[in-house]
């Protein structure tokens, strides 16, 4: 009897511990992600001349179509681009895509996209907690997301980081790529069909991108302390104390 009381007390004295929220700055702890797992040159602008754009290790060379003059990508970017595929003989265009991407894509995202997934791991107290801060789970990036897909685009740092708003560049041919956007969970379509001698055949367009709007981001790290419950139908005791970390990309900074 001593023992059902004391673990009757103990919970409710669990239970007056309130859920908790913090928030870290997103941009500092995924580049602290990035320098352990070795990809901190990620965020690294390269030195020398900011409008040259110097080949890469294979030689390939960027076109600068039109340079820009509005703001350069940085570290901690949302950038929004156009992506047009050239036909790779005659250079007209076949397609244009818009996406907007976080530069560089930050690594290790939880992938909650979905109330549902919150519940996958217990805690509906999660999903309370991100309706309470506003999120959505949506791709529209003027509206503040739970982010599960930074984007994907052919932007290496020896290049994006010399970009400019409003500048035009031309990609050499650098084979198939991913594209997708922001909380997008498929990439985009980019290699097309076409008939040569009569027989079909996968045709890589080249790549022509032109950054539309560049800002400083506004990505946060919330970490989500919980009191987990246990799920028995007839008596629910408290399990202990949880932690659940996960981004929010809340549009552009003021």
């Amino acid at each position: 009897m001593l023992k059902v009381a004391t673990t009757a007390m103990f919970a409710v004295l669990l239970a007056g511990c309130a859920d908790e929220a913090k928030e870290n700055d997103g941009w500092k702890m995924a580049r602290i992600e990035a320098e352990l797992g070795g990809g901190g040159s990620l965020y690294v602008v390269p030195p020398g001349d900011p409008d040259a754009f110097p080949p890469g290790p294979d030689g390939k060379e960027l076109k600068v179509v039109a340079p820009g003059s509005g703001a350069r990508v940085v570290p901690g970017s949302l950038v929004k681009l156009q992506v047009e595929g050239l036909d790779p003989e005659d250079g007209h265009e076949l397609t244009k895509q818009e996406v907007s991407v976080l530069v560089p894509p930050p690594l290790n995202i939880t992938n909650f996209d979905s109330e549902t997934q919150f519940r996958g791991i217990g805690c509906d107290a999660c999903s309370k907690m991100a309706r309470s801060r506003g999120v959505t789970m949506g791709q529209d990036t003027a509206t503040p997301l739970l982010l599960h897909e930074p984007g994907q685009a052919p932007l290496p740092p020896r290049w994006v980081y010399r970009m400019r708003e409003g500048g035009v560049y031309d990609y050499p041919d650098i084979g198939p790529l991913r594209l997708l956007a922001v909380n997008e969970s498929r990439d985009r379509p980019w290699n097309l069909a076409r008939e040569i001698d009569g027989r079909r055949a996968v045709m890589v367009p080249r790549a022509r991108i032109t950054v539309m709007k560049t800002c400083e981001a506004d990505l946060r790290q919330v970490k989500f302390r919980y009191l987990r419950w246990s799920g028995k139908p007839f008596l629910s005791l408290p399990e202990g104390f949880r932690t659940v970390n996960w981004y929010e990309l809340r549009g552009c900074k003021a």
